[in-house]
This record gives C-alpha cells, structure tokens and sequence, in this order.
C-alpha cells in the first residue's frame, strides 16, 4: 500500500508506474492486492489544484525473493533448492537458509552469487532422516538482505516404507510437501532403484497407502507432487538436463525390514555349563538373538519373572554371560537366569536359561564305553558303562553343540 500527504482545496490525484498513468488510481492511497513480480517498478503520485502541481518523491517496488520448489535429486539423494531470477531488483547474491532444531529459527547454508545457476544442493541434510524446511532471502548491491519473513518456506515429503512379513503387506506413510498448490500426490515404485514407474494417484488430504501388489523381492518408492508451471533455473554453470522441475519428489525408501521394526523371536546360547570351583568372571556361554529384522543390534539384561532365582549369581557383559562367583557342585549344581534382549526400536524378549555346574577331580568313561540300547529311540534308552567298583557316577545330557539338557547324578549301578 502507498499512501501520500497533501494539503490544500479541491486537490487531484494520479499515482503513476514508471511514468504511466494507472488507470484509477486517483485517491489518496494505492493498494495494490496479490502483488507479483509484473508489479515492480517506480513509483509516485501526481498531485495538482488550482493553486498548482506537485508530485511525490518516487520510490522503487521489489518482490522479496520465493524458493520455487525443495525436491530430493534422484540422481544424488540429496535436497534440492530451486529458486528463479524474476525480480529486476539490483541483487548481488542469494542467501538460502534451511530451519535449525528450534522451529521457526532458520541457519543460512550458503550465499549463492547472482550470475551463478538458481540452484542449491544441501549436502549436509539426510532426506532418508527427516523432512527439511528451507527459505530465501537477496542482497542488493548495497548489502542490504530482505527480510526472511517475506519468504513463504518449502518443505520436502518425507517417505517411511514399512513391511509385515507375517501379511505380506508393504505400507506407505510420508508427510505433506508445502510451498506451493497442489491436489494430488503420485507413488512411483521400482525394482531397481533407478527407473521409477507411476503405479498409483491419490488425493493430496491422505498421506498413506498399501501396496496391493508387493510381491516377494525388494521393490523401491518414492512420492511426488507435480508443481502446475515447472520452475526453471537460470545462471552459468548450468548443466546439460538440469530441470526444468516439474515434480517434487521425495527420499526413496525400500520394503526391507527396517531395525526395530518387528520383536527379537527368541534367544539363545552356545553354551549353558561351567565348572565348578572356576573364579568370578568365566565365560559361562555366548548370547544370540534370533530376529527377522536382520540388521537390528541387542542389549541384554536380566530381569525379574519365572526363572529368574538365581541371576545375582551371573553377569552380562555385552553379549556374554559371565559367572560373578565361584561354584560348589555339592552344594548347588543347577541355577537359573531370566534375560531380556532389546532391539534399536525398542522391542524385547525374556527367556529363562538353566545353567549346570560341571563337577571336577572325578573321573570320566571314555565314549567307547557307552552302550545305548534301544538306538535310535524315541521315549527312552538304556546307558550302560563298566562299573565294577560301584563307583558314584554322573550322566551329563547335552546336544551337539555342548548344551546341556539333563544332569543324573549318584549312579553307583552300571546302567
């Protein structure tokens, strides 16, 4: 809005445009609504009486630059900042600035010169993390910055792709691209990662969708909104198919299973026995978690619930069970822990673990003095050893990688 003072009877007005008269503007003020780039130029008001003609002093109209799109390059993964050169202000150089952890706070990235290509690839941001907010501002040849808060920001979509492999199903959310006017949101999918096909068009009021078909293999996604009239940037160095830009394209996200985003199954370890007698800290056995989310890392702990009386007795150090003290078979041979495994998203599961005290000092029957009869067998067998001396024997049970999974003590017999 313009507004001009005069005093004096029966005065005129005409506001004119670089020396041309506007077409009724003839009052005191001069609103000029939606102001867009046609609008700049020099401006003053003609004023006239009886007594006389004066006119004002003029002054110059510029439009504070606007980014034209934000887009994530699909050639190198990284946010793209496009702006074009429309205002015929005197400007020596872009400034373009991305919001900072405290909203609405925005940290300058980097000062592009005028004569440069009306681009910006921000290096430093992860699209595959979050969305990114980013505006622009110009300096003037007399270092004078617009004010940022005339710039309307642009926001880039953030896609998250999500699979349950128990259904089957491949699920698409992301968050609403803004900067410009749009209706509907297109899902490009691809087996490779490189050549995109549109495979479906909604409205732009949703921001999720479930793939009909996901088939079994790794399949890539990305969403787009189309821009009505394509920004097109300008400057040296511009490169051979570099824009226009018709589309705002999101990070692309694949169907695999993410870390944390599905439970631990169960967990396990590679070995449930130790000697007695052995001091504080020995190596009890090795913990293992069985995950479907393959890339996922885990922490162990011991917790309370069935079969937990006896974890005071141990300690995990990473994914190790340690013993914390020296064992007596004769008084205690058998002891049992309760540990939990957690992944990165968070997600846990409890296993209780029997652990066996090996006894030492005693003498051991050699494997080729075992019979078994029935062998093979189902429900139960018969072990039989030389035992002349009706000596007190142990049978320790395991499977082949060393578990053990019964201890049957005080055999004086030979079977």
């Amino acid at each position: 809005t313009f507004r001009t003072y005069a005093k004096g009877t029966n005065s005129n007005f005409q506001w004119k445009k670089d020396g041309i008269d506007l077409l009724g503007e003839t009052t005191l003020e001069l609103l000029l609504p939606d102001v867009d780039y046609s609008d700049e130029g020099t401006y003053n008001c003609f004023i006239s009486n009886s007594c006389g003609t004066d006119t004002t002093e003029p002054v110059q109209l510029y439009i504070a630059p606007e980014l034209c799109m934000v887009t994530v390059s699909p050639t190198t993964g990284r946010n793209l900042v496009v702006w074009e050169k429309k205002s015929n202000a005197p400007i020596l150089a872009y400034n373009i600035y991305r919001e900072s952890v405290a909203a609405g706070i925005y940290d300058r990235l980097s000062t592009i010169p005028f004569d440069d290509l009306s681009e910006l690839e921000d290096t430093m941001a992860d699209p595959t993390v979050q969305a990114y907010l980013y505006k622009i501002t110009a300096l003037d040849t007399a270092n004078k910055e617009t004010d940022i808060d005339l710039c309307k920001p642009h926001k880039t979509v953030h896609l998250i792709v999500s699979t349950n492999p128990e259904l089957n199903t491949t699920q698409l959310q992301w968050d609403r691209y803004y900067g410009f006017e749009y209706q509907t949101y297109i899902i490009y999918k691809s087996n490779t990662g490189v050549n995109f096909d549109p495979v479906h068009s909604m409205s732009s009021s949703l921001n999720s969708w479930t793939d009909p078909d996901p088939g079994t293999g790794n399949l890539f996604y990305r969403i787009a909104v189309e821009k009505p009239d394509p920004c097109i940037p300008e400057g040296n160095g511009k490169k051979a198919g570099t824009g226009p830009y018709q589309h705002s394209l999101s990070n692309m996200d694949d169907n695999k299973l993410k870390s944390g985003q599905l439970p631990p199954d169960t967990i396990t370890i590679n070995s449930n026995t130790i000697e007695e007698e052995m001091f504080p800290g020995m190596v009890v056995g090795k913990l293992f978690t069985e995950d479907v989310d393959s890339l996922d890392s885990h922490t162990y702990k011991f917790v309370p619930g069935d079969g937990s009386d006896d974890n005071i007795s141990f300690t995990i150090s990473g994914d190790l069970l340690l013993a914390s003290e020296s064992f007596d078979y004769e008084t205690q041979n058998q002891y049992s822990v309760r540990i939990r495994s957690t992944d990165e998203g968070g997600n846990y599961c409890e296993v209780p673990f029997s652990i066996y005290i090996i006894p030492t000092g005693l003498d051991k029957v050699g494997a080729g003095n075992l019979k078994l009869f029935p062998n093979p067998f189902s429900q139960s067998t018969t072990i039989s050893f030389p035992n002349p001396s009706r000596e007190s024997y142990s049978i320790v049970l395991t499977d082949l990688s060393g578990k053990v999974y019964r201890i049957k003590d005080g055999i004086t017999t030979s079977e």
